[in-house]
């Protein structure tokens, strides 16, 4: 199986690349399986203009390694102006649907604030559901980030939050792959 964890921002140092890197770490040390982290911030900066034409060789190879190949997807997304950042629904916009249909994907949401983006995330879910993914019920918020995730190192609380939810995240995703290769068997 491979999961795609995808850093919904093209921020430098965010602490989004951050919680993603940390994620890779702990899904390495749970499962003998391929995860990568693809950071919105090294998408080409044509890419809203040209992925539509459908000729932009490093955007078309990105795509390929990032959605065609993955079976499952972690978005870690920062709350922007009350939901996600717009870089990651121009990035879904130029991907075609059937790429993402009927894999499963979690939702980790970031925040300075005290809700974690929970609205973001709900945002978020019914875009991801539209394109006919399976969405994790248990959506993650981190809020007061800065505090919770200081020096690019997760508090104790927040290791052993983020610990489980992986847990119950990859028994998902493998129920929906077991799913997915029944119904087409």
């Amino acid at each position: 199986m491979k999961i795609s964890i995808i850093s919904s921002t093209h921020r430098e140092g965010s602490y989004t690349l951050m919680v993603s890197e940390y994620l890779k770490g702990i899904i390495s040390n749970h499962v003998d399986m391929y995860v990568q982290v693809m950071s919105l911030k090294n998408l080409p900066l044509d890419f809203v203009f040209s992925a539509f034409r459908k000729d932009h060789e490093v955007f078309n190879r990105m795509t390929k390694e990032y959605v065609s190949d993955a079976d499952g997807f972690i978005f870690v997304a920062p709350e922007y102006n009350g939901s996600f950042p717009g870089i990651l629904k121009a990035w879904i916009d130029c991907i075609h649907p059937t790429l993402f249909n009927y894999k499963p994907a979690g939702l980790i949401g970031i925040s300075s604030g005290r809700a974690g983006n929970l609205r973001g995330l709900e945002h978020l879910a019914g875009i991801l559901q539209y394109l006919k993914m399976h969405v994790f019920h248990q959506k993650q918020p981190i809020s007061r980030i800065e505090e919770v995730f200081a020096g690019g190192v997760p508090n104790e609380e927040l290791k052993i939050l983020l610990d489980l939810w992986i847990k119950d995240f990859l028994i998902f995703s493998k129920s929906v792959k077991k799913l997915f290769e029944i119904k087409n068997a």
